[in-house]
């Protein structure tokens, strides 16, 4: 079944698909009435923090007493109850956001706020739900073996600002940030993080249409953060919100995670939300599913679960762990399947790079030999060690099973190590061939330190 739709996927020409894909869409909405027509809905979309602002966003309108669904990679809420997303999918298909977005509104919910990828606007899945709120955490690049170039990835995004809605949340700090303010909306906000600018693993972006690479001056920022202070129980940073501060103390760790917080924020003030209200909606996430999430069952090291999965997401969670370790960074990570080949390499040489001890695994495979890329991964590993001696058997390893691969972290972490485990996150499936395979992270974790000779 897999080859058939992978030979329809290069015979059948991209229009035709996109095509197919607006037809379904329009079904969709008749058969539940366009029930986004009766909501206010908050659109994220970007490479990296999607979830997690989304997330943010959702506890913040949450606080201030609106009644809020949402759909994200790792939660549903229809406006009264919360459960776990298991689809590997962000933005659902048609059939699936609308029935969603149906019973929130049988539910009496007002606000609805949606999690956005290039693939889900490219193949229209969002046709015929009014943006209110359209809001841009970053854009690198991913899902190039959809879009193929960075250019076609970035434009893919861009349909979303396209769209008419009233407010523009856009980070002022990525060189995009002008062309997606330049599209029409009612009320215009830029954020960024002060005294620092953006970095990526690769040096390669396509240049906005227009050819500028331009942040947006920073006169023309509406939400800041300034003394940004991260420790692994959280952050902290003074938001500046148009003339407006406060002090912020997120659970979550990272200076990335700020940004995700900043978008939030601006979304929630464009919505006439007051300061206070989104201060206290910022600090109530407890955490975000496996982003940057610390796994505490009492041993004396720590663990970190992350979704990291794009260069540049593992280069700020490497950045972010390193000058808070005393001990050794033991990283787990591997690659996935049939997403944009090239990057394997990269993210093996960042685990290279930066940690002291690798082991590379198997990542959701989907259709692909799982070995082979775990061979680009290990290429890519040997390269970003540079100067640094990685010894297989010692510091090095290559473990097929995943399970396996995070045990012997474990047994292998001491008192002021960290375990960083990357790319699955707060999944609980495995995608192998066509099938979701139950499998998660978390509980390998769990059933491992409930053994005492591994707790230390």
């Amino acid at each position: 079944m897999e080859a058939i739709k992978n030979l329809l996927r290069q015979i059948v020409p991209r229009p035709v698909v996109r095509g197919w894909h607006w037809l379904g869409a329009v079904v969709a909405n008749l058969i539940y009435f366009f029930p986004g027509r009766r909501l206010r809905v908050f659109a994220v979309t970007g490479t990296d923090g999607k979830t997690t602002t989304a997330l943010l966003l959702h506890s913040i309108l949450t606080t201030a007493r609106r009644k809020v669904g949402l759909m994200s990679t790792v939660r549903f809420s229809d406006g009264k109850e919360l459960w776990r997303n298991d689809t590997k999918l962000g933005t659902q298909n048609p059939f699936v956001l609308q029935r969603l977005l149906r019973r929130m509104v049988a539910n009496r919910a007002t606000e609805a706020v949606l999690e956005v990828t290039s693939i889900g606007l490219d193949q229209h899945r969002i046709w015929g739900i009014p943006i209110d709120t359209a809001i841009l955490t970053n854009v690198t690049s991913d899902h190039l073996e959809y879009h193929h170039t960075k250019e076609a990835y970035r434009q893919a995004k861009e349909t979303l600002f396209v769209l008419p809605h009233r407010v523009s949340v856009v980070n002022g700090d990525d060189p995009s940030a002008a062309v997606f303010l330049s599209y029409p909306a009612v009320r215009k906000l830029a954020f960024r993080v002060k005294g620092t600018s953006r970095s990526s693993f690769t040096s390669e972006e396509s240049p906005p249409a227009g050819g500028s690479t331009s942040q947006v001056s920073p006169e023309r920022l509406d939400v800041v953060a300034r003394g940004v202070r991260v420790s692994l129980r959280g952050t902290r940073f003074r938001l500046g919100l148009n003339g407006e501060s406060a002090e912020v103390n997120l659970k979550l760790i990272g200076q990335f995670h700020v940004e995700n917080a900043l978008a939030a924020a601006a979304a929630a003030h464009g919505a006439n939300i007051p300061l206070d209200t989104i201060v206290s909606g910022l600090e109530a996430l407890p955490a975000s599913p496996g982003r940057m999430e610390l796994v505490d069952h009492g041993q004396t090291y720590a663990i970190v679960l992350d979704y990291a999965h794009t260069p540049d997401a593992l280069k700020k969670v490497f950045e972010t762990l390193r000058p808070l370790v005393k001990g050794r960074i033991i990283h787990v990570g591997g690659a996935t399947g049939r997403r944009y080949p090239e990057k394997r390499p990269l993210l093996g040489a960042l685990a290279g790079r930066y940690a002291d001890i690798v082991i590379v695994t198997d990542e959701d495979p989907y259709d692909e030999d799982p070995s082979a890329i775990m061979a680009d991964v290990v290429a890519g590993v040997k390269k970003g060690a540079g100067q640094k001696s990685l010894e297989h058997g010692t510091n090095f390893f290559t473990i097929l099973d995943r399970a396996e691969a995070i045990r012997k972290a474990l047994s292998l972490a001491k008192a002021t190590d960290l375990v960083l485990i990357t790319g699955k996150g707060d999944e609980e499936v495995m995608v192998v061939g066509s099938k979701l395979v139950p499998y998660s992270d978390r509980k390998v974790i769990e059933e491992v330190l409930e053994r005492s000779d591994v707790v230390r």
